[in-house]
């Protein structure tokens, strides 16, 4: 029978028939053959299929034959993505059986057969063959570092690959940040000051020390503690643990206290007395006179000795080298006089209060001058002096 006969598959209704040709191989009736072979290029579902030899385009069949597609075999990870050093579970289905079937781990770049898998076992979970299994699961305890990895299916112990899967491993490991110098330094208020810095390293990306960012800021200005905060992120965004370095700016230098007017003050019984205070400076606060403290007290009423002491505090508490004045508080005596003869005959005198003179013991006396010294010529030279207040 060599007309135009055809084979439908699956079903006797050509348009609904996964696929059918004329015993010529196509869809256009050509030679009539009686025997010969048909290749169907359409790819056909797993499931179960007849094949059905039907008389010149119509539906008498004159043989049929049944057959099966299987599933092929696969293979599939626990997850797309695991964490580095999990543990990693790959699951694979409708394999040969073979007991030397085995399952291996590369990254995308890793050619099979050319290098060693970086994880590798037989179907039944181990590197010794056993019982071959054509579905099941396989693990892997040791875990994977962060990267991109392919999972593949390979028959009986050999390089023919029957399925893969591709998955990822994340870096869940926060890098590390190690400060240089010491966590906390002090240094002195004026001082120019430099950081020391930090590195930072991650398991994966390495030294990232140039990601480093650090917050805050330090015034060498103004005495305070101040801090700096060192952060740091690897590609994967894990977060180091933050690192902080203290940096203490101190103001180690007392004020000066400055006396206005003399050290040492003499005032008679009964004078009023005025201090005239004193001034006081700092290096950082500046003019602090305001912040002196004064402590004494005089009686100028009582004759003696008495003191007059000032201190004072910076802002940072450094206390300035206390000063002291000293008044003495005296009773008033006679006034001073003094008589010198000059070479040239003449009389210098020095007094207090106003000179006079008188000619005898009994005569009156006669103020001279008002101004200490005086100097009298030899022929007006009296024969008395006195002071007078």
């Amino acid at each position: 029978m060599g007309n135009g006969s055809h084979l439908l598959t699956a079903t006797a209704v050509r348009a609904a028939a996964p696929a059918w040709v004329y015993v010529n191989g196509s869809k256009s009736a050509g030679q009539g053959l009686t025997d010969g072979t048909l290749v169907f290029d359409a790819v056909l579902q797993p499931g179960n299929y007849m094949a059905r030899f039907f008389e010149d385009d119509g539906y008498t069949q004159m043989a049929s034959v049944s057959f099966s597609i299987a599933e092929p075999p696969s293979v599939s990870v626990g997850s797309e993505a695991y964490l580095s050093g999990e543990t990693i579970t790959i699951h694979f289905s409708n394999g040969p059986g073979n007991p030397k079937d085995w399952i291996a781990v590369y990254r995308p770049d890793m050619i099979p057969a050319k290098v060693p898998s970086l994880l590798w076992a037989f179907v039944n979970g181990t590197q010794i063959a056993g019982e071959g299994l054509v579905s099941g699961s396989v693990s892997f305890a040791a875990g994977l570092p962060a990267g991109e990895y392919v999972a593949r299916y390979l028959e009986n112990d050999g390089y023919n690959q029957l399925a893969e899967a591709s998955f990822n491993v994340k870096d869940n490991t926060a890098p590390v940040i190690t400060l240089k110098g010491e966590q906390s330094v002090t240094v002195n208020v004026g001082e120019n000051y430099e950081d020391a810095g930090a590195t930072a390293n991650d398991d994966v990306d390495g030294d990232i020390t140039q990601s480093i960012e650090i917050t805050g800021l330090i015034i060498t200005g103004t005495p305070g503690v101040y801090t700096l905060t060192f952060n740091v992120k690897d590609e994967s965004g894990n977060a180091a643990a933050s690192v902080v370095r203290t940096v203490r700016v101190v103001d180690e230098v007392a004020p000066v206290i400055t006396l206005k007017g003399e050290q040492s003050v003499t005032i008679k019984v009964g004078e009023n007395y005025t201090d005239a205070g004193a001034t006081a400076h700092d290096d950082v606060d500046g003019d602090i006179s305001k912040s002196i403290e004064i402590t004494g007290m005089i009686i100028t009423g009582i004759p003696g000795i008495y003191t007059i002491t000032f201190n004072v505090k910076d802002k940072s508490g450094n206390a300035a080298v206390p000063v002291v004045r000293t008044i003495r508080v005296v009773k008033p005596g006679p006034p001073a006089l003094g008589i010198a003869r000059n070479a040239d005959g003449t009389l210098t005198i020095t007094f207090e209060g106003e000179l006079q003179t008188a000619p005898g013991v009994n005569a009156p006396w006669q103020a001279v001058a008002l101004e200490s010294p005086a100097v009298l010529p030899a022929e007006k030279a009296a024969a008395f002096f006195r002071a007078k207040r």
